[in-house]
């Protein structure tokens, strides 16, 4: 039976493994090597960068080394890897269950935001493909219409997105009790803390034992068989 949703709300959804099955920034980067746009070494950061996120512990320090590879590349590059690695890599890897519900809040007239620590290049063309305004994400820094290697501050992870989330919602008028938070990780404890209807989707095993104890809801997210083109 389809959810009865309030039409006075605000969703925010995660993307990696919650409407994406896996991780948008790099599969940019694979997209930006096969492009001929990125160096091949960029990946050498990734395994360390990725057991810091899947610990909590990320050292942003190590993310500025691996965006600081990107220095002086055309703003028109960046966005050409982006719309490439969506039909590429992610239109293919959406769930179809994420797709579903972020369309029925949207017709039941809930304000939609995708709260993610990939870069606003990347989901941006997924943003669009789902129909939602709004994103809060990691932004790279430009300058004359070249990156600068330097990612705008602060890095959102962790209670950042807790920070970013409660200004949007201040900005456009929204009680936390209002709002909901769909996540895959435990990094995002802070956010679904908060927030009326904490959802996980897909969780890891940390984050599924704390909903389980606390009684959140928990959601299994299907992949969507997608043809790539």
């Amino acid at each position: 039976m389809k959810e009865t949703l309030p039409s006075n709300g605000c969703d925010f959804f995660d993307v990696d493994h919650t409407i994406v099955d896996g991780s948008t920034s790099l599969q940019s980067l694979i997209t930006g090597i096969e492009l001929q746009m990125l160096p091949l070494r960029i990946l050498y950061s990734i395994p360390k960068i990725y057991l810091q996120y899947y610990f909590g512990s990320l050292d942003t320090s190590v993310a500025s080394r691996c965006i600081k590879e990107l220095e002086g590349m055309p703003k028109s590059d960046l966005q050409q890897i982006g719309e490439q690695n969506f039909r590429k890599r992610i239109r293919p890897k959406i769930f179809k269950d994420a797709e579903l519900c972020i369309a029925e809040r949207i017709s039941s007239g809930r304000k939609i935001v995708l709260i993610t620590s990939s870069f606003t290049h990347v989901v941006e063309p997924l943003a669009m493909s789902l129909h939602v305004e709004h994103i809060l994400a990691n932004t790279l820094v430009i300058d004359r219409d070249l990156t600068s290697g330097y990612i705008q501050e602060p890095f959102l992870f962790g209670i950042e997105k807790k920070v970013q989330a409660l200004a949007f919602m201040d900005s456009h008028g929204f009680l936390p009790q209002e709002c909901s938070f769909f996540t895959d990780s435990v990094n995002d404890l802070p956010l679904l803390d908060i927030v009326g209807e904490p959802v996980v989707v897909n969780p890891d095993y940390r984050l599924r034992k704390i909903a389980r104890e606390r009684n959140w809801k928990i959601e299994k997210f299907h992949r969507h068989k997608c043809p790539t083109v």
